[in-house]
């Protein structure tokens, strides 16, 4: 039972989610359509935005799909050998923030692993610590560690923070 409530509640969120960037979109399109958009400049920068809203979607939309993997235990991982430079430097870059990336792995050191999935939690934490952001200069670091075994990826923010009270129950679904 409160599995199914969680479900509702996120698929509830999702939905009103989707709204605002469908909004945006519609309100971008008939300006181009009405003509309010009456420079080249001005219709260049309605496109882009409504590229920026679809790729909002699509990104909403496959985390619904991702959700619904989860809970019928389909997720499927696919395992590669990621090239740490390459890999975590597009990351940062698709972010498409001011993060300050610091990569202090040496050259040509490789890693297996979902590159999919890492990718999912890194924009997940980056959503959240923007999300949360409580200064006007918000910083959001990303640092990349070899520490013996495995590669240590560490995001900072200069954000408030999480209150010691709630730290066990980050990992928790809908917390």
């Amino acid at each position: 039972v409160l599995m199914d409530k969680e479900n509702k509640e996120l698929i509830s969120n999702i939905s009103h989610d989707l709204k605002t960037p469908i909004t945006a979109v519609k309100g971008y399109v008939e300006g181009i359509m009405d003509g309010v958009a009456d420079t080249p400049e001005k219709i260049d920068r309605y496109v882009k935005t409504i590229y920026n809203k679809t790729n909002e979607m699509d990104h909403l939309i496959n985390e619904l799909t991702f959700y619904s993997k989860i809970d019928t235990n389909r997720i499927p991982y696919t395992f590669s050998k990621l090239n740490v430079e390459d890999y975590f430097s597009d990351c940062a870059e698709e972010v498409g923030l001011e993060l300050e990336y610091a990569n202090y792995v040496e050259d040509n050191v490789q890693v297996i692993a979902d590159g999919e999935q890492i990718r999912r939690v890194i924009h997940n934490i980056i959503s959240n610590a923007i999300k949360y952001m409580d200064k006007p200069k918000g910083i959001i670091q990303i640092r990349i560690k070899d520490v013996g075994d495995f590669i240590q990826v560490e995001i900072e923010d200069n954000g408030k923070g999480i209150a010691a009270k709630d730290l066990p129950s980050i990992f928790e679904r809908f917390y």
